[in-house]
């Protein structure tokens, strides 16, 4: 059988997994019981993992909410990062984005030092909105970043 990367909706069974990559990609790491809250109780939270022969290399947490989206999590294992999986993985979840219409702007923070990830949402075509000084636990700064959303047609016009 021929080994691919696949994007799907994260289950119980993937939390382990998950749980090891959020607590190496993250200064304040979720703990589990907020991880599985997301996945089976908030009825906001959309949850996706990225795999390779079924192993997980990331994971992706989002919130829809009546017109817009906020990207709570983006991470990709670290032995996987600077393969582009970290954009594939973000291009999807915009494109499930696009697909609802009520949603018109995406949001999310990110540690001003994440040099990193904030090349990766300029990328994807997110701009600069202002600082949330001091947002973080540990006394970081946030830069919050903004994405108007394109919807997909699914009419044949």
């Amino acid at each position: 059988m021929e080994k691919k990367l696949v994007i799907r909706p994260m289950e119980i069974a993937d939390l382990p997994s998950v749980k090891i990559i959020e607590d190496e990609s993250f200064v304040d790491p979720w703990s589990e019981q907020d991880l599985t809250y997301e996945l089976l109780v908030n009825p906001l939270a959309e949850l996706l993992v990225l795999t390779y022969d079924e192993q997980i290399l990331g994971f992706a947490n989002y919130w829809v909410t009546f017109d817009s989206v906020s990207i709570a999590q983006i991470a990709i294992y670290p032995p996987a990062r600077g393969a582009g999986l970290g954009l594939m993985l973000l291009k999807d979840v915009l494109h499930r984005i696009s697909l609802l219409e009520e949603v018109k702007m995406i949001t999310l923070e990110v540690r001003e030092n994440n040099l990193a990830a904030r090349k990766l949402y300029l990328k994807a075509g997110f701009h600069v909105s202002h600082l949330k000084p001091s947002y973080y636990y540990n006394g970081d700064n946030a830069i919050y970043m903004i994405k108007e959303n394109v919807h997909v047609s699914n009419s044949s016009d």
